[in-house]
């Protein structure tokens, strides 16, 4: 999947004709466009996520769902180059 301890590299996800996506637990940090040109519609980030990349989702067209499972606004950047903004990035503290 591209990862590298814990890590999203870029372009990780590209192209990828899935709708839908949990990255798994061990995930800290996700790069710039890690989504491009993918057919994501929901990505679900654990609660172990540190940092997101202030592009990691720009050139995603299709992303309109976000969910991070910690407080909100805790990780900065948000809604980290998603077209949608912040109606599709959705906090839930677990």
């Amino acid at each position: 999947m591209g990862t590298d301890l814990g890590k999203i590299k870029c372009y990780a996800l590209q192209s990828l004709k899935t709708t839908y996506i949990k990255l798994p637990e061990n995930v800290t940090e996700i790069e710039y466009n890690v989504t491009y040109l993918s057919n994501i519609q929901k990505i679900e980030i654990s609660s172990n996520i540190e940092k997101i990349n202030s592009k990691a989702f720009v050139n995603s067209q299709e992303l309109t769902e976000v969910i991070i499972h910690k407080e909100k606004n805790s990780i900065s950047g948000s809604p980290w180059g998603n077209p949608y903004g912040e109606r599709a990035i959705f906090w839930d503290e677990i």
